[in-house]
């Protein structure tokens, strides 16, 4: 079968995106007149941590995870030890880098967002589970599964 653009998975997964989306639209919609103002965290209700998350992602495209833990103070320190130094060669050297203070910092804070008031004044309960959501977005990029030996 030639694959086209609407048989890929991207764009499978980018339907049931749009359509839970119109739908989640359509029930918030008679609770518009008292939250107009008020804005909703929508997560699927299940935190994980970000390495956690990165873990699950490389196993299902069959690389290994993660084997040495860092102490996010030294990832930072060496982060911006880097941007100091980059920052001092740049007249002679142009070197956009990737392992950055902000990159760090993004990557060692746990974000957590809740949806209790959505849950609570919306009725919202997540229609996708964490792990139903990871094996559909590797399912959508076989592209990138490592080949296995």
């Amino acid at each position: 079968m030639e694959r086209t653009w609407w048989t890929s998975p991207t764009w499978k997964t980018w339907c049931t995106a749009t359509s839970w989306l119109q739908n989640s639209f359509r029930r918030a919609l008679p609770c518009v007149g008292s939250q107009a103002r008020d804005a909703f965290h929508i997560t699927n209700d299940e935190p994980i941590p970000f390495w956690a998350f990165m873990s699950r992602i490389l196993t299902g495209l069959n690389y290994d995870p993660p084997k040495y833990h860092i102490p996010y103070w030294l990832a930072y320190y060496l982060a911006l030890f880097l941007s100091l130094l980059l920052w001092l060669l740049s007249p002679l050297v142009t070197v956009k880098p990737t392992f950055t203070p902000m990159r760090v910092a993004l990557a060692g804070t746990f974000h957590y967002y809740s949806c209790e008031r959505a849950k609570r004044d919306m009725g919202y309960k997540p229609v996708v589970s964490l792990d139903e959501a990871i094996a559909r977005t590797l399912q959508s990029y076989p592209h990138l599964r490592r080949a296995k030996a």
